[in-house]
């Protein structure tokens, strides 16, 4: 199997798409839809529609073999400001070989400059459903009856958190999926299997998972708010910086810096910068500090962002009881009420 993604272009790949419509309609609704209206969706008329439209549509191609598709667009003056993933259709026999991922990134890519992404879902579509949570989105509580096929669709929604912070030497952003191959190999460093073993991704599909629950958490005020450190002048991801929330509202702030990367500065420079955008935009007025004792690296980083120990000694980490650094840092209350 060899995938390629690209714009369609020929009447070859346009007929190749117009047979994934058919095939894909009939293989994933069958049993979810009205039977009369999918006897009614001939080849012929996909193939109609096809040759109706030919803009902001990827194809994915097994050899000179079209096998999926993805169409995106805009919302038009209904919404202008929300791009949308208009469809995403593979054959069932790629199915959970990363055709359907592969489409999805290609269309994100393209609506990036929107601040939000929606699409539309089958309800009872349980497989599409969560392969969109993988991606990010998230049901926004609308929902829409189409008589034509006896079924309900809803809307799921993407939100990045619109992060955007430059300091001298970083860019702090909103996570992407395809970051995941840079995720996997930046969490497989020995301190990270030695500080914090469960944000070892022993694949880049563990990794994509992951990211696609984070990015599902942007927005939301009792995520965690994990975000990717990039190198300003190579744009290389190095790390993250995150605000995870902890029992009875409280939260701490957290950090991994590839160990490659280490020793210039970079964590204690991305805690400076995000700490106080986080804490004015979430309403934070105290955050938590935690590292085992040993790793004098993460405590020097603490201290030098103004964090003040309260606690060193035997206590919970992880699970496990370890020798803990505890610290805490008090922010500006930014007008906030109780």
């Amino acid at each position: 199997m060899n995938i390629t993604i690209k714009r369609i272009e020929t009447e070859d790949e346009i007929r190749g798409k117009a047979f994934v419509h058919w095939k894909a309609w009939h293989e994933a609704y069958t049993g979810l839809i009205s039977q009369e209206y999918l006897d009614r969706l001939t080849l012929e008329v996909c193939e109609k529609m096809a040759f109706g439209r030919t803009d902001n549509i990827f194809v994915a191609k097994d050899g000179d073999r079209v096998v999926g598709f993805a169409v995106y667009g805009d919302r038009g003056e209904e919404n202008p400001e929300t791009g949308e993933i208009i469809a995403i259709y593979v054959l069932a026999e790629y199915y959970g070989k990363g055709v359907g991922r592969q489409l999805m990134e290609a269309g994100m890519e393209q609506l990036k400059a929107y601040p939000k992404i929606c699409l539309w879902v089958l309800k009872d579509n349980g497989r599409a459903i969560r392969f969109y949570e993988k991606s990010g989105f998230r049901p926004d509580g609308e929902e829409l009856f189409h008589p034509r096929l006896g079924a309900s669709e809803i809307r799921m929604v993407f939100e990045g958190n619109g992060m955007r912070i430059e300091t001298e030497r970083l860019v702090i952003t909103d996570f992407t999926m395809d970051m995941a191959g840079d995720v996997h190999r930046n969490s497989l460093d020995e301190d990270n299997r030695r500080f914090v073993p469960d944000e070892v991704f022993e694949t880049e599909e563990d990794a994509r998972e992951a990211i696609g629950f984070l990015m599902s958490q942007y927005g939301r005020p009792d995520g965690p708010q994990v975000h990717p450190v990039l190198l300003k002048d190579s744009r290389e991801n190095i790390g993250y910086v995150q605000m995870a929330p902890l029992d009875g509202g409280d939260w701490e702030i957290g950090y991994h810096i590839a160990k490659r990367y280490t020793g210039n500065g970079y964590a204690t420079e991305a805690v400076q910068a995000f700490l106080p955008v986080m804490a004015e935009k979430m309403g934070i007025r105290e955050v938590s500090g935690v590292c085992l004792m040993e790793n004098a690296a993460s405590r020097h980083v603490l201290l030098k962002c103004g964090f003040e120990p309260v606690f060193e000694g035997n206590g919970d980490y992880q699970g496990k009881k370890r020798e803990v650094f505890r610290s805490i840092r008090k922010m500006p209350d930014h007008g906030i009420k109780e």
